[in-house]
């Protein structure tokens, strides 16, 4: 589940729907488990997921949405306490 998407068989940045759509953890490396777990997750074509992973600064918007969404329910310490790192 994503807590921003609710298809995730469409890419969200170029809307494609058909072929492999993967779902990306916003969050990754060590904060992978994290990120699946509380919906840190965005779909993306192949193309679109080779470019989250290579532009700095589209991550980052994609950083300060989850985490934007996350604390429109929870506190900021509860980020920090998942993530370790404010993006706001």
């Amino acid at each position: 589940f994503s807590i921003i998407y609710q298809d995730l068989t469409k890419c969200c940045l170029c809307g494609l729907k058909k072929g492999k759509i993967d779902i990306n953890e916003v969050f990754e490396g060590a904060k992978r488990i994290i990120s699946i777990e509380n919906g840190f997750v965005m779909p993306l074509c192949r193309k679109c997921h080779n470019k989250f992973h290579n532009d700095r600064e589209l991550a980052l918007t994609f950083k300060q949405l989850f985490q934007s969404k996350y604390e429109e329910t929870h506190t900021r310490e509860e980020f920090l306490n998942l993530i370790h790192h404010n993006y706001l």
